[in-house]
């Protein structure tokens, strides 16, 4: 493939993994108790890995920063990111993605929606 080919197949992949040029809305209402997701996101020690505003010691670098990710087009790299893959996501990611780091981290259905409600309220700032 020639340079030029290359460089315009990597313009439009970088478009691609963009998606449109306007940032989706944060949603208005998602199920789930989100102030119970909160203390299930501390009492699980989410923190040693990700960085969540508003959760005390939830300051990890392992995996992403977790402000604004309502706004992410995809969960895992590949899911399309809603919140029912979200919660599926925090319940089981190796359903999702079978070589993540991400560990189970022993959530009931119940509590990863929760879990989900609650990361759906962080914007870009953290508040």
């Amino acid at each position: 493939m020639s340079s030029v080919g290359w460089m315009l197949g990597l313009a439009t992949a970088a478009l691609a993994c963009r998606g449109s040029r306007t940032l989706p809305g944060y949603p208005q209402a998602v199920a789930g108790d989100s102030e119970r997701g909160r203390s299930l996101i501390a009492a699980r020690h989410c923190g040693a890995c990700h960085t969540i505003p508003r959760v005390t010691d939830a300051t990890g670098v392992v995996g992403p920063r977790l402000a604004g990710i309502a706004r992410r087009t995809f969960i895992g790299g590949s899911a399309p990111n809603t919140p029912q893959n979200l919660a599926r996501w925090v319940r089981n990611p190796h359903n999702i993605d079978p070589t993540t780091a991400m560990p189970a981290v022993g959530l009931d259905e119940t509590q990863a929606v929760d879990v989900a409600a609650f990361l759906y309220t962080l914007d870009e700032d953290g508040q």
